[in-house]
């Protein structure tokens, strides 16, 4: 899911869900289907809701789900201490098939939930999507066809190019007001500064995040969460790699992961965790590898907990 561009917004993403504010409690597929609801600090189920889809907003006694109801989804908001419904679920939210819509974006804009989505039919095209904008608290209101914000124009000048590795490039993106971007800094022949470039209004700050070899081997991966940075930093010396954090606007450094098989991001911090979805054990040599929300302890990788999820991986 797209991260969030307002500064005050409510949302804390995790990967296919979403956490509460005080980050207690993580609303994610459950490997059987629907939504469950999880304890952050020990990955422990509270419940499971079959008709619901996808958490995309979390408080502190309730959350927001997408609600499958036939060929439609709805919102519909669920106790986030046993999973009842409270109240009635929303006017549907797309003219497509709930069943073949992708939710692509969650994001916050103005008091409101932008929802992006794509049709999934066999067929279609990319222009077959759109947005919608839906008011958490009047959920009988019908959600109205809305633009998402477009990317931040880049931070920097000619001279500060976005950090681009393996074909991909970095985009521009914004947090708390400012707009922010990744480059590489210094004598392209030899090692070169990773720069988090920070502008607010007419001025642009350069922060150092850490000394970089040349930039094939930097990726930087974007995560739902707007104020954390994952990079992931090879070493073809000793043949390994490691995710390193930061936060965001400020360059603080916030922890190291190894790389491990079948781990892939978007990586997301609640509290003091860190958690990212990685592939499973495979049940037997022909079936296909599950898909587990991993946590860790974000100050030293400890590894903590798993959730298995269900669905494909986007």
């Amino acid at each position: 899911m797209t991260p969030s561009t307002a500064p005050d917004t409510p949302l804390h993403p995790v990967p296919d869900g979403m956490a509460t504010p005080d980050g207690r409690c993580l609303c994610v597929p459950a490997a059987a289907g629907g939504v469950a609801a999880v304890e952050a600090e020990t990955g422990a189920p509270r419940w499971r809701q079959d008709s619901a889809r996808l958490a995309v907003l979390a408080r502190e006694d309730r959350v927001l789900v997408l609600e499958q109801d036939g060929s439609t989804l709805r919102p519909r908001w669920l106790a986030l201490d046993d999973g009842t419904a409270l109240g009635q679920a929303g006017p549907p939210l797309f003219g497509a098939a709930g069943s073949e819509v992708e939710i692509a974006a969650v994001l916050w804009s103005e008091g409101r939930l932008l929802l992006g989505w794509r049709d999934l039919r066999p067929g279609g095209t990319a222009a077959e999507g759109g947005a919608c904008a839906l008011d958490p608290d009047r959920l009988d209101l019908p959600a109205r066809p809305q633009a998402l914000p477009p990317i931040p124009p880049w931070p920097g000048t000619p001279a500060d190019p976005p950090l681009a590795a393996m074909g991909q490039q970095s985009e521009a993106w914004r947090v708390a007001g400012f707009d922010l971007g990744l480059t590489l800094a210094g004598d392209p022949a030899n090692l070169r500064r990773l720069v988090l470039l920070r502008r607010e209004g007419a001025r642009t700050d350069r922060i150092v995040l850490m000394d970089a070899a040349p930039s094939d081997q930097i990726l930087h991966r974007p995560s739902p969460d707007a104020g954390f940075i994952a990079l992931l930093h090879i070493t073809p010396a000793s043949g390994g790699s490691r995710w390193r954090f930061f936060g965001a606007p400020h360059g603080e450094a916030l922890g190291q992961l190894d790389n491990e098989l079948g781990l892939f991001p978007p990586f997301c911090r609640v509290g003091p965790l860190v958690v990212a979805r990685q592939f499973g054990p495979r049940m037997n040599k022909r079936a296909l590898p599950g898909v587990e929300l991993r946590a860790w302890r974000l100050a030293d990788g400890q590894p903590l907990w798993r959730h298995a999820l269900s669905g494909a991986v986007n």
